[in-house]
Order: structure tokens, then C-alpha cells, then sequence
């Protein structure tokens, strides 16, 4: 019976992890002034996104029973580091293969050779500080990255057949290999420190260690078909609907569904009810209505699918055949500004930040003007990664603009007004006092 918890287990093993530096506002602003001729770049930290996926080892290509010699030979332009405990070796390959996670500092993979050959798989994760499990404030950013790593994984491996969670532990298999997906949290280091695993485990000797081929998405864009990729374009609310296999019964399928930076998903089996519509029940109360109308699927839950996703995350509304994207939005549409030329205007001081305002305004209120000149202030956040994700906006009548956005743990500041081009109003340095995630640094980035 499939459950709908997300859980964590404790394992005891030690890892490195990167801490970061804090530091007073004030002091941050006397440095940059004296370094304003340095750039930063905006670019995604490399090391963040990981290895090329071309790099990495295709662990499709492995087999149960493998030798050492067959798996070096198999993959010789890999340099494997060799460790053994008794009769059990182990090649260790770091690849960052999960960088590109919310949650993921690095990580490595271990393939265990006992005397029957290969016999487990499994990546230990680094996670950073902000996903402490055991930190209450930042649940919903462990949920989040612990989806985003479950829905990075199945990439690789076979995801059919079942999936369970419980309190402890995510786990899915296949009729070749079993699979776990754990975090848990390092008591023992003050501050505790999260960390993550994946394994692998051998269910039958020589065969693959994973099926890619069920785990392949259909692209079927006709419409007359249930078979293929379906989207709900929705800004902060978008949901993917995947119907993988299709007989005369019904249809596997996956759902995915995020509200700002909380996340869900279900998959399983739906029955036609119709030639038009199918139901998924779960056993628990929560059934999922799927009714097709051409390139256009209607989606209904009921109340008790709530638990397969955080807080206001649904997996209704109306879907569209086809890889359909969200509309650009701008700061004009979701009601920042008043009007197309204030838009326009703060488009060309933040230049090519301007999506970052965009995104960290997921919601948005009005702030107090603490200032002596005048100016209307607008405060936002992306839901679920507040403290991580903040900015403000201070604008008036005369065409005057400052702004401030944080992004990876600095703060981005820009203004059009001569004398704050690089001294910070009052309002955005006390903003700048209560953003959490703040790490010491402004960047000044007015031309």
C-alpha cells in the first residue's frame, strides 16, 4: 500500500561540508566601496550544476554479477578509486552527478563487488545547512529537494512497478533491483549537519541493473491519444501529467505538481471508467479524476490527495497535450507596477537581473517607507524559500527607482538615482538587517 509521508532515516557517516560566512550589513557596504571596480559574475556556480551529464557513467550499461576487471574494462576512462573490507571491494567515482539539487553539495558513487560480483549500488550525498531536516523552519526546502532528488534519480533507473513511503524512507523497485532514497541528519556534528544516500540493491544475479525503456516518457503529441506528456502552464502553480503505458483497462501514469517552491506528485494506475474518462484510487481516500476532451485533460482530486504535497499544492486543473511552457511573466502582470513605462523603467535599471525580481515576488505586500523622500514599497518571497529568495522594490512618481534582490546569499542592489547609486536608502538597509540568508555581501550594480 502506497503511503504518503516524507520521511528521512539516521545513518552514522561523516562527511565535509562548506559553511558560510556571515557578516554585518554596514561592514559589507565599506568593503564593496572600496571595491567597486570588481565584477561578479551572475552566472550559476559551476561546481553547483555538477559534471556534464555526458561524463557521467551510465549505469544502465551495468550488470548484477559484474567483475572489477569487466566494469574497469567497460568504462576505462574512468579512474576508480579502490578500497576493501574484507571480501567486499569498492570502486568510488566522484561525480557530482546531483548538483544540480536544491539540497546537493557533492556527491560520490560506490560500487560494492563481493565474491559473486557486483552486488550494490549507492551515492552519498552532501547536503548544505539550510535542508537540516531538524530544523523546523526549513521543512518545506527538505521536502522540496528531497523530490526534486527522487525525480532526478528516476531519470536514470527504472521507476515501475512499486513505490512506498514511509516515515523513514523513500523506496521504489523493480523485478531486477531495489531502491532507497534517505535523509538524515548527523547528530554528532554541532551544528548538526544533513546528509543523503541513494542505494541499490541486487534483487537477481545477471541481469541489468535498471530498465530504462519503461521508464521512457511516450512523446505522443496527438491528441486523439491519452499516451504522452500533458501541462498545466500555470505561473507558481505549474503540473506535469505523464501517461507512460496504456491497454484496454487503463494507464500507468506519473502527476508532478509545484505551488512556488512546494512540491507533490502520485503515480499508479488509472481505470477508464469511460472511453473518456479514468479514476486513480489509492486506498486511502484520495481519487484522482482524469477526463479528456481532445488535446485538453480536466484534472479533479479529492480533498485527501492533500497529503501527496505541501501546503496548497494540487494536481487539478486543466491540462494541455504537449510540452506547453509557462508564460514569461513580468512584474507589470502580477501587479508590481501600475503601468507599462514604470515597467519599462525598471527593466532597463536592472538589466538583465530583471527576471530575478520576477521570481523572488512569488508573493508580495506592500512595506513601510522609512525614508525622508517619497516612494511607494513593495516586499516579496518565493513561498516555501523565504530567507533564500526575497527582494524589494522602492519606485515614485518622479521615475525614481531603487531595488534590492537577495541571490545565491548576496544582495543585488540597484538604483537610477544619482546619490543612491552607492549609498543604500534606510528602507532597503533594514530589509537587508532581516533577510536570513543574507551572507555579508552587496553588490552594487547601478550604471
Amino acid at each position: 500500500m502506497r503511503k504518503r509521508l516524507f520521511g528521512f532515516i539516521v545513518v552514522p557517516m561523516i562527511f565535509i561540508l562548506v559553511a558560510c560566512n556571515g557578516g554585518a550589513v554596514q561592514n559589507a557596504y565599506d568593503q564593496t566601496q572600496d571595491n567597486e571596480d570588481k565584477k561578479v559574475s551572475n552566472e550559476p556556480n559551476d561546481n553547483r550544476e555538477g559534471n556534464n551529464r555526458t561524463e557521467l557513467l551510465d549505469i544502465s550499461q551495468l550488470y548484477w554479477g559484474m567483475s572489477i576487471q569487466e566494469i574497469e574494462e567497460l568504462f576505462p576512462a574512468k579512474k576508480f578509486e579502490h578500497n576493501k573490507s574484507g571480501d567486499i571491494t569498492s570502486l568510488t567515482l566522484t561525480e557530482n552527478r546531483f548538483n544540480g539539487s536544491v539540497c546537493v553539495d557533492g556527491d560520490s558513487m560506490h560500487l560494492s563487488i563481493d565474491q559473486s560480483g557486483l552486488s550494490a549500488i549507492y551515492f552519498t550525498l552532501n547536503m548544505n545547512k539550510a535542508c537540516n531536516k531538524d530544523n523546523p523552519d526549513a521543512q518545506e526546502l527538505v521536502n522540496t529537494g528531497f523530490e526534486e532528488l527522487y525525480n532526478k534519480f528516476i531519470t536514470e533507473v527504472d521507476p515501475t512497478s512499486t513505490r512506498q513511503r514511509s516515515s523513514t524512507v523513500e523506496e521504489w523497485s523493480n523485478d531486477h533491483s531495489e531502491f532507497e532514497l534517505a535523509f538524515w541528519v548527523n547528530l554528532h556534528e554541532n551544528p548538526p549537519i544533513p546528509y543523503a544516500d541513494v542505494m541499490i540493491k541486487k534483487n537477481k544475479e545477471n541481469v541489468a541493473v535498471v530498465v530504462k525503456a519503461s521508464a521512457e516518457i511516450v512523446e505522443n503529441n496527438n491528441e486523439d491519444s491519452w499516451l504522452g506528456k500533458w501541462n498545466r502552464p500555470l505561473r507558481n502553480n505549474s503540473a506535469t501529467l505523464n501517461v507512460l503505458e496504456m491497454n484496454d483497462k487503463g494507464f500507468t501514469f506519473t502527476i508532478s505538481s509545484t505551488w512556488h517552491a512546494r512540491t507533490g506528485m502520485v503515480d499508479g494506475s488509472a481505470f477508464f471508467t469511460s472511453t473518456s474518462q479514468a479514476i486513480f484510487e489509492d486506498g486511502l481516500g484520495c481519487q484522482i479524476s482524469f477526463v479528456k476532451n481532445g488535446g485538453k485533460m480536466e484534472v479533479t482530486q479529492t480533498m485527501e490527495c492533500s497529503g501527496y504535497g505541501g501546503l496548497n499544492v494540487t494536481f487539478e486543473g486543466d491540462f494541455l497535450k504537449g510540452d506547453v511552457q509557462v508564460p514569461e511573466a513580468s512584474l507589470l502582470d502580477i501587479g508590481i507596477f501600475e503601468t507599462k513605462k514604470q515597467d519599462d523603467l525598471f527593466r532597463k535599471v536592472v538589466g538583465e537581473d530583471y527576471n530575478l525580481f520576477v521570481e523572488n515576488m512569488g508573493v508580495y505586500a506592500l512595506g513601510s517607507n522609512l525614508d525622508n523622500f517619497n516612494a511607494n514599497v513593495v516586499q516579496g518571497y518565493i513561498v516555501g524559500l523565504a530567507t533564500l529568495n526575497e527582494a524589494i522594490i522602492m519606485y515614485n512618481e518622479n521615475n525614481e527607482i531603487w531595488g534590492a534582490t537577495l541571490h545565491d546569499g548576496q544582495v543585488l542592489y540597484y538604483s537610477n538615482v544619482g546619490e543612491y547609486k552607492r549609498n543604500i536608502p534606510v528602507t532597503i538597509k533594514e530589509w537587508i538587517q532581516d533577510v536570513g540568508g543574507y551572507n555579508g555581501k552587496v553588490m552594487f550594480k547601478s550604471k
